[in-house]
């Protein structure tokens, strides 16, 4: 029986000690299957880029397109939301205004270790520009047609010679003559890499113009305009210098130093003695403006999603000439939202405060009725004033999207696919216009203005855009406006 005993607790130890063995190696086993599997998710996640190799480009420098995009070369790229973040980056390229279409793709890929190339592939524009340029004295289509009967005698004719991309390092050179209403010679010149970080540009430009024909005086809050045929009674000087910073794809920071020589015939004076204030016939004046931006639109010419912020701080006059003093603030918030496929909203707020409270100068009053700042409904009305805002809603339907091939009718190949995406709009706006030396003579600030209506938007190669609308405004009036951007 003791041996018996023995034997029973021999085999108890022994097949224990199997089962350890057996346990523990399964747990191996099974660390080892976790170990792969999480190995092989993670190359399925992941992969890192080894190389991005642009094609297509036959004057643009490589580096400066792919300054564009959100990756690079050594980092790491989520498959989860690659082809929309792909999508997102192939516009950040086209916001260049360079291209006319950019495709990414993975090439050669290596799933095992992890890693791949990238290929952007891009079509590049029409970088030498020189248009026959047409353009109208009048702020808008609406003023020009109405107000002033379309006379030929507010038209500018001229010459715009624009190369986009003079060196291949996306620099711009621009020269414009025009003849007409206002006689103009002007060159400007940006070059936005001067770093080897491509982080700081410059910009410079020079201009002169003269006119016989100034506007002197808001009556009615609409201009009032005075000519003499015999000589010039307005000239312009104005030469500035810039820097630009601009860190990462969407934050840039600009300071610019301006200086401003303007000269105005005494006849103008008789008219109106505070066009220059003192009853002065010149006024010089140096300017210092700094401006920050955020933007983070899919397409700057034409967005769906995202948003820009703007903010500038500028000071006009440093005691040198004591000609003009004027110290501002603007600052402007405008979001797009993509509700759907074809629906998109897009809401807008701007305002501006002068910190000199002192009158100023009347050719340095401005304030609503410009292109840049305008409450629809309100395009045949210049509204003056130190301070102003407004807020801007739109909604937008998109009924056409689609890709016409030219063929051989566009002799440049990479013009020949025009895509066409065409847009209905309904909008409504709404500003003020604080005039604290207010007069009887105009009535429009100082009070709520309102105006909405229906439009149209086309957009062509992504970067061109046709707008007209229907509008009507507070006090009854309907109008309808016309406009183009273009992206050069």
């Amino acid at each position: 029986m003791p041996s018996t005993r023995i034997r029973t607790d021999y085999f108890e130890t022994h097949w224990l000690n199997c089962l350890k063995k057996s346990m523990f190696s399964l747990l191996l086993v099974g660390i080892s299957i976790v170990c792969i599997c999480s190995k092989s998710y993670s190359q399925q996640e992941k992969l890192q880029v080894l190389d991005i190799i642009v094609i297509g480009n036959k004057k643009t420098k490589a580096r400066v397109i792919t300054r564009e995009l959100d990756f690079k070369i050594g980092d790491s790229l989520q498959l989860q939301d690659l082809s929309e973040r792909f999508e997102r980056n192939e516009n950040y390229v086209i916001n260049t205004g360079l291209f006319v279409d950019a495709v990414l793709t993975l090439i050669e890929v290596d799933e095992k270790d992890g890693r791949t190339k990238v290929q952007l592939s891009v079509k590049e524009g029409w970088y030498i520009i020189p248009v026959p340029s047409f353009s109208l004295a009048d702020r808008n289509f609406n003023v020009w047609w109405q107000q002033h009967n379309h006379a030929l005698r507010r038209v500018n004719l001229g010459l715009i010679f624009v190369h986009q991309n003079f060196t291949g390092r996306r620099d711009e050179l621009k020269v414009t003559l025009q003849s007409g209403f206002t006689r103009k010679l002007e060159l400007r010149y940006k070059y936005p890499y001067l770093n080897k970080a491509q982080t700081l540009g410059i910009e410079t430009g020079i201009l002169y113009s003269n006119n016989n024909d100034v506007r002197y005086q808001t009556l009615d809050d609409k201009g009032r305009f005075y000519r003499d045929t015999m000589q010039n009674i307005f000239e312009r000087f104005r030469t500035n210098v810039g820097f630009v910073y601009r860190p990462s794809l969407f934050y840039q920071h600009r300071f610019r130093m301006e200086y401003k020589d303007l000269n105005i015939d005494p006849s103008v004076l008789e008219l109106n003695p505070i066009y220059f204030l003192n009853n002065s016939e010149q006024q010089q004046s140096i300017r210092l403006d700094y401006s920050f931006t955020a933007d983070r639109r899919d397409n700057r010419f034409y967005a769906l999603n995202g948003y820009v912020l703007k903010l500038d701080v500028a000071k006009e006059g440093l005691g040198i000439f004591n000609d003009v003093n004027i110290f501002t603030l603007t600052a402007s918030f405008t979001k797009f939202w993509q509700l759907s496929e074809k629906l998109s909203v897009v809401g807008s707020i701007k305002g501006h405060r002068a910190f000199a409270r002192d009158p100023q100068p009347y050719h340095n009053y401005r304030a609503l009725g410009s292109k840049s700042n305008l409450v629809r409904g309100y395009q045949l009305y210049l509204i003056d004033g130190l301070d102003y805002g407004y807020v801007k809603a739109d909604i937008r339907y998109r009924f056409l999207d689609y890709t016409f091939n030219l063929g051989k009718l566009m002799p440049l190949k990479n013009y020949r696919a025009l895509p066409i995406q065409a847009y209905l709009t309904l909008f409504t706006d709404a500003g003020y216009v604080n005039e604290p030396f207010f007069d009887d003579t105009n009535v429009l600030n100082n009070t709520l203005l309102w105006g909405n209506g229906v439009g149209l938007n086309v957009v062509g190669y992504k970067v061109h855009v046709g707008r007209a609308a229907i509008t009507r405004n507070r006090l009854g009036e309907w109008g309808f406006v016309v406009g183009t951007e273009f992206a050069f």
